[in-house]
């Protein structure tokens, strides 16, 4: 019986997964300059299957001869999406525990302005061969 999990569970496979597989060939067939791949913060205690298929992605990328910029957000809030506003206050706490200071901020929140500013930079000032923006790093520069 296919419940919706196994669902879920299964089109990150068939879908992310394949979907990036296709689309490092059609950017490696076309020799593209830089390849911005929209990945999710890892690893993390929650939602394995979703984030391993990611990291799994990542390192076909890592692999294939690409200049690639990395974008690792964990959640992005904003317009419909302010719920997990309510866990700031537990984020500053867990960032100030050394023994939860890495994790937290690795799996801190994103505002969508952040991730506009982190696509914005990737494109326009790609770096070297490979780079990774996220779980507290961001890119330098205002945006525009």
């Amino acid at each position: 019986m296919l419940t919706r999990a196994r669902v879920r569970l299964e089109s990150f496979e068939t879908i992310d997964y394949a979907s990036a597989v296709e689309a490092i060939a059609a950017a490696r067939q076309a020799e593209a300059a830089h390849f911005v791949y929209l990945s999710v913060a890892h690893p993390a205690p929650v939602m394995h299957a979703y984030w391993s298929v990611r990291a799994r992605c990542e390192e076909l990328l890592r692999t294939a001869n690409l200049r690639v910029t990395v974008l690792r957000p964990w959640y992005v809030v904003g317009p419909g999406h302010w719920w997990p506003m309510a866990l700031a206050p537990l984020y500053w706490v867990a960032e100030r525990i050394p023994r939860t200071r890495e994790t937290a901020k690795r799996l801190g929140l994103e505002t969508i302005g952040e991730m506009l500013h982190a696509l914005e930079r990737a494109v326009l000032e790609p770096g070297g061969r490979w780079q990774v923006w996220g779980g507290g790093q961001h890119p330098p520069g205002p945006c525009s």
